[in-house]
């Protein structure tokens, strides 16, 4: 795995020699529960401490509750049910979210308005989150808005400080939640300066190990019991997630966090000049029909590509074969097959959303991964566009014959002089022109030799449609093919 060119490091990315020594230090040398009372204990619970200390940092925060958990998925559930169950008197409230939000907060937000909970959308079309819409949708009863800071498909960032003083305007008791997985050292985060009084991160985002997540909670939503915990036991995390903590994951996060705010700027800058790097590419003429998809505000880091009437998985197997991962979206909804909302909610019309690629950048890529990457880029879209056209005229072939279809009788005849005509065939066939009739007989052997050939390497494959192209035009030309029709070393 050495060689490869990864460029989906919004689904995950490699965690930090530093963050894989600390997980294996505190593995081995701090093994204690933190919530035991002897000395082995406390050490534990003396490295979560330390921990909670630089989330906030990571932040900018400089109070509030750090609850650990196992995923940014479940601090996001936790931001939301625990937000929604929290009193009595919300039963039916108001909760609103932003369109194209990722699975783990429109699944939770579903089986809320499914108890009886009212749910609304604030649209999102461009990149932009609608003010004006979520001003006129907030109301007295509304306890809860949850909107990702950075849109994990589109970069997409939100102006959350702007929501926050229209929510404190129009709903004082609202909470404002982002999921700020997409956002962490890709932009500057102020937990303060944006106003929201509930942050969810995610440590495999950061380059620290999977299953750790972490909730920030103001501690005004703590005082006046405006969450509640989703898992019941022991009590740890001050009641609001019960269960043994996680001590040598934790404690990796809070590493990749300290580093992460140490280099962030320079992190930012290198992603930023990186994605200038593709986007100059992409501006090439080989490119000119795939659609970068460009919000107003974005992170650097994310660039998805609508590309030419190519599905997404077909061009990221061809980018996979040469070495290079891309995504078709958000990793966490592709094993339940679901559409990209991000898209819709961006405005992308639906035709266009199978041919959609995501790019997303680390400050560990460098300039040869792009170079590398557009050059297969290229490739595929020469190779792919080709291969449609052989399948469209293979296709135009047989619509040909079906148009022009040869009738038999169903049994043999006998005529008045008693003998049998015997099946005889009626064609208006003859009314074809020699380039039809030849086209026909090039778009049968054209389709058996591409099933011969899918086997075949990639470079094999790319010889053999190439032939196959090459006899249609001739055959497009009126020029009738000599002999049998060949594919690399199979003759037909």
């Amino acid at each position: 795995m050495t060689d490869m060119i990864y460029l989906d490091n919004s689904a995950t990315t490699k965690i930090s020699e530093e963050a894989l020594a600390r997980y294996c230090e505190v593995s081995r040398d701090f093994f204690g529960n933190p919530s035991s009372l002897h000395a082995v204990g406390k050490a534990a619970e003396d490295i979560l401490k330390d921990a909670r200390n630089a989330i906030r940092s990571a932040i900018g925060a400089k109070s509030g509750t750090v609850v650990f958990t196992a995923s940014g998925t479940e601090a996001n559930n936790l931001a939301i049910i625990g937000r929604a169950h929290a009193k009595a008197r919300y039963r039916g409230a108001k909760l609103l979210t932003s369109a194209g939000e990722h699975a783990s907060v429109t699944a939770p937000l579903s089986a809320l308005a499914a108890e009886g909970l009212k749910v609304a959308e604030i649209p999102t079309t461009g990149g932009r989150l609608d003010l004006a819409a979520l001003e006129e949708m907030l109301t007295p009863d509304t306890v809860l808005v949850t909107v990702m800071l950075v849109n994990n498909e589109t970069g997409a960032l939100y102006d959350l400080r702007a929501a926050a003083d229209i929510i404190k305007r129009k709903a004082p008791d609202c909470a404002l939640h982002a999921d700020a997985t997409q956002a962490l050292f890709k932009t500057p985060i102020d937990v303060r300066a944006l106003g929201v009084r509930l942050m969810t991160l995610s440590s495999h985002k950061v380059e620290g190990p999977k299953g750790v997540g972490a909730l920030w909670i103001d501690d005004s939503l703590i005082k006046e019991k405006g969450i509640a915990p989703l898992i019941l036991g022991g009590g740890q995390e001050g009641g609001m997630r019960s269960g043994t903590e996680n001590v040598p994951g934790i404690a990796a996060f809070a590493t990749a966090c300290r580093i992460g705010k140490t280099e962030q700027a320079e992190r930012i800058g290198a992603i930023t000049h990186l994605r200038d790097r593709l986007l100059g590419g992409l501006a090439g003429e080989e490119f000119a029909q795939v659609k970068p998809i460009l919000p107003e505000n974005a992170a650097p880091h994310i660039l998805s590509l609508i590309l030419p009437s190519i599905k997404s998985e077909v061009m990221l197997h061809h980018l996979s074969a040469d070495g290079i991962s891309v995504s078709s979206g958000s990793a966490c909804s592709s094993h339940g097959h679901v559409g990209t909302g991000a898209l819709s909610a961006f405005g992308i019309p639906e035709a266009q959303r199978d041919f959609a690629i995501r790019v997303s950048l680390s400050h560990r890529n460098t300039e040869a991964d792009i170079d590398a990457f557009l050059a297969s880029l290229a490739r595929g879209l020469a190779r792919l566009a080709r291969k449609r056209s052989v399948q469209y005229q293979s296709r135009e072939g047989i619509d040909q014959i079906k148009n022009r279809s040869v009738e038999w009788t169903d049994r043999p005849k006998i005529g008045s002089d008693g003998l049998s005509t015997h099946r005889q065939k009626y064609s208006r066939a003859s009314t074809l022109s020699e380039s039809d009739r030849t086209r026909r007989r090039i778009s049968a052997h054209v389709r058996a030799a591409l099933a011969r050939v899918t086997t075949r390497s990639r470079s094999s494959r790319e010889s053999a449609e190439n032939d196959c192209i090459a006899r249609l035009s001739r055959a497009s030309s009126n020029t009738k093919p000599s002999g049998n029709l060949s594919i690399g070393t199979s003759v037909f």
